[in-house]
């Protein structure tokens, strides 16, 4: 199974387990778009010698770096819950 595929898998499990699930989805989306366009930048500058398969290494990390925020937001989440501090 391709690496992508299991970012994105991993990425469906952290929201469906969250319980503000629009809210987890956005702040995911939010890092994937900004690590994206760094890493779109980092390709404009660099020059590297076989751009597609750094747009492909580019694409995982983006996935990997939204599902990393996603579970993130997800604990804070649930230490809120536990601590009794009201979620905006």
């Amino acid at each position: 199974m391709p690496l992508g595929s299991l970012f994105i898998i991993a990425g469906i499990i952290i929201v469906l387990c969250s319980r503000h699930k629009l809210k987890t989805l956005g702040t995911m989306l939010l890092a994937f778009v900004v690590w994206f366009c760094v890493a779109i930048l980092l390709t404009l500058v660099l020059h590297p010698a076989d751009p597609r398969s750094f747009g492909a290494l580019n694409g995982h990390i983006a996935l990997g770096v939204g599902d990393v925020v996603g579970f993130f937001h997800v604990l804070r989440l649930r230490r809120a819950k536990t601590d009794g501090i009201p979620i905006p």
